[in-house]
């Protein structure tokens, strides 16, 4: 697969090298094959090119908190939540870097919030539900990976289908959350 992305994203800069999109795939390939600096270079392309990628601008994040540069991936997360308000994905990722770098109180901050935007993304819950094993709450911590998997498993099913629709299927019932 990575060799298709390589072919993919190479054909994209090829047809369209103004593109913020190619240069996106293009970082998406160097990231994917751990190249690290190649990858912030051209997903900060992106950046450049279209200011309000927030794909690029989480992906940008990403390749930093990748090679463990903290400060870099938070601004570029915080980037993507400023100009994304109504996003749930820039708030999921400060949580998790929040959550690697041991700042627990702004993870949870951050997975709340996103989770308030987003339930249904099985990601917040996992996110969440590994930041309470980490405090040593396993009880609360597995009601969340329970919760993730619920999601995960309907997921499909209900990637496409408007909540309160005809035939919509209804939201797993309410977790407590910590």
């Amino acid at each position: 697969k990575k060799h298709e992305l390589f072919l993919t994203a190479h054909a994209l800069v090829d047809a369209q090298p103004e593109s913020a999109l190619s240069w996106y795939a293009v970082g998406c390939y160097y990231t994917c094959v751990g190249h690290f600096d190649q990858a912030r270079r051209h997903l900060a392309r992106a950046t450049a090119i279209d200011t309000h990628s927030a794909a690029a601008w989480i992906g940008f994040g990403n390749a930093f908190a990748l090679q463990e540069e903290s400060d870099q991936a938070l601004a570029a997360y915080r980037t993507a939540a400023r100009l994304f308000p109504g996003l749930h994905l820039p708030l999921l990722y400060l949580g998790m870097e929040h959550g690697r770098t041991n700042h627990p109180s702004l993870a949870e901050q951050f997975l709340h919030q996103a989770k308030s935007i987003c339930a249904r993304d099985p990601l917040v819950w996992n996110e969440l539900g590994v930041l309470l094993f980490k405090q040593g709450d396993y009880e609360g911590a597995a009601e969340h990976f329970q919760q993730a998997l619920a999601i995960a498993s309907g997921a499909a099913e209900d990637a496409f289908t408007v909540p309160g629709a005809a035939g919509a299927t209804p939201p797993p019932p309410p977790m407590r959350v910590r």
